[in-house]
């Protein structure tokens, strides 16, 4: 398969035994911001809008159509990866309160920490949440090994 220019290396198998080919490549890079896209064959599958400050990668946006397929997972590695290569110590973003699925794959999924509450309106948070690259590598890891022994005994 040959890599678009800017290109990341092409993912390999996604959890659930999917055989899918997925590559993952720069739509755009102005300064430090960058916007990844997930493709699968012509399809976009993913996207992930993030930028580099001094001492983080700030994740702005992220998206996997459709979910629970483990492109968000994904671009997350790549992203690690990409902190790592940059000697970036922190990966930061936010989630809102109401979103419990974001929650859900953020806090537990993915063993991000809760660190600020940047908004406290009735009904609606939106919280500061921060993992570290190699930690964010060691979970996604962890939870590929538990989804393969799911699937295993199934």
């Amino acid at each position: 398969m040959e890599k678009p220019p800017g290109s990341t290396e092409p993912l390999d198998e996604l959890t659930e035994g999917m055989r899918l080919h997925l590559r993952i490549f720069l739509l755009e890079q102005k300064k430090n911001r960058h916007i990844w896209l997930a493709l699968e064959s012509t399809s976009i599958v993913g996207l992930v809008d993030f930028y580099h400050e001094p001492d983080e990668l700030f994740i702005r946006f992220i998206c996997a159509i459709p979910p629970h397929k483990g492109t968000g997972t994904r671009l997350l590695r790549h992203l690690a990866e990409h902190g790592q290569n940059h000697n970036l110590p922190v990966i930061r973003t936010t989630v809102s309160s109401i979103d419990s699925r974001a929650l859900k794959f953020y806090l537990q999924h993915l063993g991000f920490q809760k660190v600020d509450t940047r908004i406290k309106e009735p009904g609606f948070e939106l919280y500061v949440v921060v993992t570290q690259p190699q930690m964010l590598l060691e979970k996604i890891q962890i939870s590929r090994k538990r989804n393969r022994s799911k699937h295993s005994k199934e």
